[in-house]
This record gives structure tokens, C-alpha cells and sequence, in this order.
């Protein structure tokens, strides 16, 4: 189980977010992703559940504040990479489940 004291709490304010890009620039700046991370769900959940590309290491959970004006690709893009982190970690990936999550405030 993860521990709560080693648990980082991220918060992300989603009030000016339009569409993917500005997701993917607030994660990948919330995560310290290098230049070359891709901007894909996969590159995400690669970096987010397996480790070793970004400067933000599990565990964490990441909580998007202001997401409820969120639709479109935006919201799209959020949803999916939180089931996709969820899926991956509850297949057997090498972290616990729960040790990185993404929740709306």
C-alpha cells in the first residue's frame, strides 16, 4: 500500500485550458518531462506508471482544480490519460495500484 506520507499531491489549475495542448503542457510541466516526451496517452502512462523520463517520481496524485468549464478534446484528453494510468496500474505494472492517480477536485 502506498504510503500517505511519501504520497506528493500535484495541483493542476485547469481554468485556462482550451484544448489537448494546454493539458499536455501542464502535465508535462506538473511532471518535469523532459523536451523529448511525446505527447501522446501512451507517452504519458509510460512516463507516469513506469518511471525513469520524468523529475516527478511516483508516488503522486495529480488534482485538477477549475476542470468543470473543461469539454471537448481537453476533457477527453484528461479522462482518458486517468483510465489509462488506472488500467495499466491494475494490470500489473510494477507500482502499486494508486501510487499515481489524477482526480478532479
Amino acid at each position: 500500500m502506498t504510503d500517505p506520507a511519501r504520497l506528493k499531491i500535484i495541483e493542476l489549475d485547469a481554468a485556462g485550458w482550451r484544448n489537448a495542448l494546454d493539458v499536455i503542457h501542464a502535465f508535462k510541466s506538473a511532471l518535469g518531462s523532459p523536451e523529448g516526451h511525446g505527447t501522446s496517452i501512451d507517452a504519458f502512462v509510460d512516463s507516469m506508471v513506469y518511471g525513469g523520463m520524468n523529475a516527478l517520481e511516483a508516488p503522486y496524485r495529480i488534482v485538477v482544480r477549475n476542470h468543470s468549464h473543461l469539454s471537448g478534446e481537453a476533457l477527453e484528453f484528461v479522462a482518458v490519460l486517468s483510465w489509462s494510468v488506472q488500467a495499466q496500474l491494475s494490470s500489473g505494472a510494477p507500482l502499486e495500484p494508486n501510487s499515481v492517480s489524477i482526480v478532479p477536485d
